[in-house]
């Protein structure tokens, strides 16, 4: 079978051009793993308490890995500078406080992030049934998040 759509055999016959392998029906092409908004934020909340990595581990990826300069700087917004970690990426002021940490993606048919906003300690997890879909509501949960500071 070439997809969970079709019966064909060939993925050049195949009516959605995907295959099985690709996009399973559960799950993502990450193997069929699929959680939920409460995985992922007990997820973060284990991450930081260091239940699931040394002190030293867990520092380190709490902690922007790559240094600020104009060559490695990969995405300056409005108000803040983007930079990668271990598995999450970084915003930090200008000052180069960290404002938030986060790890997002999109597929077809779906979008999510996590994010970690640090001193407030506050967890944002969005999923969204549509590519696009997480987003808006992640603008709106930063303006609600910061709207303190």
């Amino acid at each position: 079978m070439c997809c969970w759509a079709c019966s064909s055999k060939r993925q050049a016959a195949c009516p959605t051009g995907t295959t099985i392998y690709s996009y399973p029906p559960i799950g993502s092409p990450d193997g069929g793993a699929y959680v939920t908004a409460g995985d992922l934020d007990r997820f973060l909340r284990e991450l930081k308490a260091g239940t699931l990595l040394s002190p030293k581990s867990t520092a380190a990826f709490f902690t922007p890995q790559v240094l600020l300069t104009p060559q490695v700087l990969h995405h300056e917004q409005d108000d803040w500078n983007q930079m990668y970690g271990y598995a999450m990426w970084f915003a930090l002021d200008r000052t180069g406080h960290v404002i938030f940490a986060e790890k997002e993606g999109i597929n077809a048919g779906a979008s999510a992030v996590i994010r970690h906003y640090p001193d407030e300690d506050v967890n944002v997890v969005l999923l969204a049934n549509t590519q696009m879909g997480a987003w808006e509501p992640l603008r709106a949960a930063h303006r609600l998040v910061t709207a303190g500071r």
